[in-house]
C-alpha cells in the first residue's frame, strides 16, 4: 500500500488538472509558495479563511494539495502511532469482514487516505469510507485520489455533499433505511470542528450538540478520532469537548487515557497542550515551505482519540510529558509533565550526568514516563527534581504497536 511519497504524483495531476504528474518548475514553485503564505496568514491569527472556500483558488488548491494534504496524512499517521503505543492495537477491526471509516469535513481526503493506509498496512482486505463535506469540489478532489491510489485495494469511497451547520447530521448524510449503513467502526473529523459556527458565541454548545448526532453513528466498539489545529483557541476549545465527551459518554484513549477532565483549561486561558512530532518532510513539501520561510521540521496538532469502552489495561502510574525542554534563569531544563489531573514540573540542571544518563534532556511531548524517587522541590512542594536516585523508565516504547 502507499505511502505520503505514493500520493503526490496524484496530488501534483489533480491540481494541474492536465495528468502531469512531474515535478515542479520554478514558476510553479513561486505561485504555490506565495499562495501557501498567504494562506498560512489566513488561517491563522483572525482565521479569516478557516471555512472559506479557498479551494476554489487555483493558487491556494496548489498550496493546500501540496502542502497541507501531505501535513495532514502526517498527522493523522503519528496520532495512529502514539495511540497503538498507548494500548489500542486496533486488532478487534481484523476480526470485522469490512471496515466502515466515517470522515466528516473530508475536504480533498488527506485523513480518511491516511487511515486507508495504515489500516491495509495492517492486514485488514476491506475499507468502506463515507467522506462527507460542504464542497462538492474538495470531494471529487478526495473521490479521484481514492480512485487512483487504491486501486488495487478494496478501498471504496461514497462522498456526501453535507451542511452540518444548518441540517441534522443523519439527514446531512442521506442513509438508507439500512440500520447497518448507520455504524461506523471509525469516525474521523480532522481541522473542521473549528469552523463550524466559528463566529456564534454559542458555538462549543453547538459542537457538544454535533457531537452528540455523531456518537449515534459510532459502532459499540467504535473509535472517535478528532483533530484540530495546535492554536492557543482551537487546541482549547478541542480539549473542552474532549473534557465533554468524557464526562458524558466516552472514554480518552489517546494521548491520554481514561475518564478524568483534562486540567488545561483550569490552569489559565493562556495554557494548551498539543502533540509535536519531529518530521523530515518530503522534498517537494520542504522546497515550497522554505520558499515560504515557513519552518517544517515537525507536525503540531492538537487530537484525542475515544471509544465506548475502557481499555482493558491501563498503565497505572505514569506521567504524559506534555511540553518542550525550557531552561529557566536558573540554568536548568524543565518539562511538564502530566498525570490525568495536575500538570507537574519536573527539572534538571542543564549539565547534570545522571539526568543525561536517564533520558531525561530527550523527552517528546506525549512521551509516558514512569519517574521513580524524584527529588521533591519547589515552595509548596508541587515541584520534581531529577536526583541521582531518580529514575526514569518507559514502559509504553518496548510495546508491540503493530495493529
Amino acid at each position: 500500500m502507499k505511502n505520503l511519497n505514493g500520493h503526490i504524483p496524484t496530488l501534483l495531476k489533480i491540481w494541474r488538472n492536465n495528468g502531469n504528474s512531474s515535478s515542479l518548475n520554478q514558476k510553479e514553485y513561486d505561485a504555490v509558495s506565495s499562495a501557501l503564505l498567504k494562506l498560512q496568514r489566513g488561517l491563522t491569527g483572525k482565521r479569516e479563511l478557516a471555512g472559506a472556500g479557498y479551494m476554489e483558488n487555483r493558487d491556494f488548491l496548489g498550496a493546500y494539495l501540496l502542502y497541507y494534504w501531505p501535513v495532514t496524512y502526517t498527522q493523522v499517521q503519528m496520532a495512529l502511532k502514539t495511540t497503538a503505543l498507548n494500548g489500542l492495537d486496533f486488532r478487534q477491526f481484523n476480526q470485522k469482514e469490512e471496515l466502515r471509516i466515517l470522515d466528516l469535513g473530508s475536504g480533498p481526503g488527506p485523513a480518511g487516505i491516511s487511515l486507508c493506509d495504515f489500516f491495509c498496512n495492517s492486514g485488514i482486505k476491506k475499507i468502506h469510507v463515507t467522506a462527507a463535506d460542504f464542497s462538492a469540489k474538495a470531494l471529487a478532489m478526495a473521490e479521484k485520489i481514492y480512485r487512483e491510489d487504491f486501486k488495487d485495494a478494496a478501498v471504496t469511497v461514497k462522498k456526501v455533499v453535507s451542511n452540518f451547520e444548518n441540517n441534522s447530521l443523519e439527514k446531512s448524510l442521506a442513509f438508507s433505511n439500512s440500520s447497518n449503513d448507520k455504524k461506523f467502526d471509525l469516525i474521523v473529523m480532522s481541522h473542521a470542528l473549528n469552523e463550524l459556527w466559528k463566529e456564534e458565541k454559542s458555538a462549543c454548545e453547538k459542537r457538544k450538540s454535533f457531537l452528540d448526532q455523531v456518537c449515534n453513528f459510532l459502532s459499540d466498539d467504535g473509535i472517535l478520532f478528532l483533530m484540530e489545529p495546535a492554536l492557543l483557541k482551537t487546541s482549547r476549545a478541542l480539549i473542552e469537548l474532549r473534557n465533554y465527551l468524557v464526562e458524558k459518554k466516552f472514554f480518552a484513549v489517546s494521548p491520554c487515557c481514561g475518564k478524568e477532565k483534562c486540567p488545561v483549561l483550569a490552569d489559565g486561558e493562556n495554557i494548551t497542550c498539543h502533540g509535536e512530532y519531529s518530521w523530515k518532510p518530503l522534498p517537494l513539501v520542504d522546497e515550497i515551505a522554505r520558499r515560504a520561510k515557513l519552518e517544517r521540521n515537525s507536525v503540531k496538532m492538537t487530537f484525542f482519540v475515544f471509544r465506548k469502552n475502557a481499555l482493558e489495561k491501563v498503565e497505572k502510574n505514569i506521567y504524559t510529558v506534555v511540553s518542550e525542554g525550557m531552561l529557566n534563569k536558573s540554568g536548568r531544563i524543565r518539562f511538564l509533565l502530566c498525570d490525568g489531573k495536575k500538570r507537574i514540573a519536573c527539572s534538571a540542571k542543564k549539565d547534570d550526568l545522571h539526568a543525561k544518563e536517564t533520558g531525561f534532556f530527550d523527552l517528546k511531548r506525549y512521551d509516558k514516563i514512569i519517574l521513580e524517587n524524584p527529588e521533591i522541590r519547589g515552595e509548596n512542594k508541587d515541584a520534581f527534581g531529577i536526583s541521582k536516585e531518580t529514575a526514569i523508565a518507559h514502559p509504553l516504547q518496548q510495546r508491540d504497536s503493530h495493529c
